[in-house]
């Protein structure tokens, strides 16, 4: 199995390029150095790092990383009020990570973003010696909502199981 080193840069990109999403009305193709499209009301915007040092739990399959790092940033515009509409992934990966391992990884960013909706449109790529996924969300909304201001009466929703994520990292680490 080819290391990420082997393939270098231009492959890695060459391949990802190909799997990248374009919002309607864009102009620019995919693998331009920046994204555009047309947009009519809020836009909400969030960023989440995932850094594989103090982020990851050992044991972590690499796909579920992905998922992981685009799950962050899409529950940010959710927790405002907002859905996804397109995500951009600067990544750095170690160069000693395989082809497939790669594959996961990006899978996972995928994954994640058809669940919640949302095109990846673009981002950057690096080598370093761990995986670090920044992700920003591009979102819109009807109405934002702050963490600050909840008041009695306010409808207040969640996802998932309360716990359900302790009791998985709990499982993974134990």
């Amino acid at each position: 199995m080819r290391k990420l080193r082997e393939i270098g840069e231009r492959g890695l990109v060459e391949w990802i390029v190909k799997r990248l999403g374009q919002l309607d009305g864009s102009t620019l193709p995919p693998g331009d150095d920046a994204a555009d499209f047309f947009f009519k009301g809020r836009m909400i915007v969030s960023s989440d790092m995932l850094v594989e040092k103090t982020d990851v739990p050992k044991g972590m399959k690499t796909r579920n990383i992905g998922y992981k790092a685009v799950t962050a940033a899409a529950s940010d515009i959710a927790a405002k009020g907002g859905r996804p509409i397109a995500y951009l992934i600067s990544l750095i990966a170690p160069g000693e990570m395989n082809e497939n391992e790669f594959k996961e990884l990006w899978m996972g960013f995928e994954e994640a973003a058809e669940l919640y909706g949302g095109k990846i449109i673009g981002g950057d790529l690096n080598s370093g010696d761990q995986i670090i996924a920044d992700v920003i969300c591009l979102g819109e909304a009807e109405r934002t909502v702050s963490r600050f201001g909840a008041r009695p009466g306010d409808v207040v929703a969640v996802t998932g199981r309360f716990g359900a994520q302790a009791a998985g990292l709990h499982a993974l680490l134990h």
